[in-house]
């Protein structure tokens, strides 16, 4: 077996394991060493994260060829140890534990446990697994997130699994892209382009979360089957008020222009109503 096997795992449980292995093969042909994890900066008091020290430790017993002694005392790890090895694998080198305890501190930050307890409640595993990676956020050990691993720590942090409604939405009831595309009639590409450009609001749980519409009334009244005579289309509105496009937008979503989004014939979108002008009194 590869002694660099014994300590290449991530997880402080088994770099202990692997520690306390390799001591016996060490032992046997090792009658002293010179350094300690002392040297590389450890504390040995359970408390203080010795993760650093111990990972200078075992790289330059890699690197150099050497034993290093791991005194009787208690180690917190609370990152991964892992080194890379430039020796001959039939060469003796490693750490010596001497009664030495590694306690695991390792564990996945507060706020994005928080985070899955807030999540679950709305999406499944898979979801929040997605969610998560696109946030840049890793497990303890530094591996992108799973459904499989985002179901560990939810049964370790004792976070109920999501559970769909079955029930009909009630007014301004939260729904998901494809739930609120089909109570409204429409594609759920056609309701992704309009949240997009701002006409229709939505909601995220967190930022790379999926988008939620709240389904109400006013949403529903926005959408019509058919023109309205006189309203006009965005470019054609466009020219008849002498302004860009982004300025016609700005005044729809201000409140300033009336507007409707059209969901049949063959150009679906959004329909303005411009203003008659009135004749001056002079």
């Amino acid at each position: 077996m590869d002694r660099r096997g014994f300590v290449t795992g991530t997880a402080a449980a088994a770099a202990a394991v692997g520690l306390v292995s390799n001591s016996r093969v060490a032992g046997a042909a090792v009658t002293k060493a010179t350094q300690t994890v002392f040297d590389f900066g450890a504390v040995g008091d359970g408390v203080t994260d010795d993760s650093a020290a111990f990972n200078k430790a075992i790289q330059a017993a890699a690197t150099q060829g050497r034993v290093i002694i791991v005194p009787g005392f208690t180690y917190a790890i609370a990152k991964p140890i892992v080194f890379t090895s430039t020796q001959n694998v039939s060469q003796t080198w490693g750490l010596e534990c001497q009664g030495a305890v590694l306690a695991s501190k390792i564990r996945t930050g507060e706020d994005t446990i928080a985070l899955i307890r807030r999540l679950a409640v709305h999406y499944p595993d898979a979801i929040i697994a997605g969610i998560l990676n696109r946030q840049h956020r890793t497990t303890a050990r530094g591996m992108s997130f799973t459904a499989s691993r985002v179901a560990s720590l939810r049964t370790h942090w004792h976070i109920p699994c999501h559970q769909p409604g079955g029930e009909p939405p009630a007014e301004g009831a939260l729904l998901n892209v494809a739930q609120a595309a089909r109570q409204l009639n429409i594609a759920p590409s056609t309701l992704l382009r309009w949240l997009n450009d701002g006409f229709i609001a939505g909601e995220q749980v967190t930022p790379g979360a999926p988008w939620r519409v709240r389904l109400t009334d006013q949403l529903r009244g926005m959408l019509t089957d058919g023109t309205p005579d006189g309203w006009l289309a965005l470019h054609h509105a466009s020219r008849a008020l002498g302004i860009s496009r982004q300025t016609v937008l700005q005044k729809v979503k201000r409140g300033e222009l009336r507007a409707v989004l059209t969901r049949t014939g063959r150009r679906k979108g959004l329909r303005i109503e411009v203003p008659t002008p009135q004749d001056g009194l002079f």
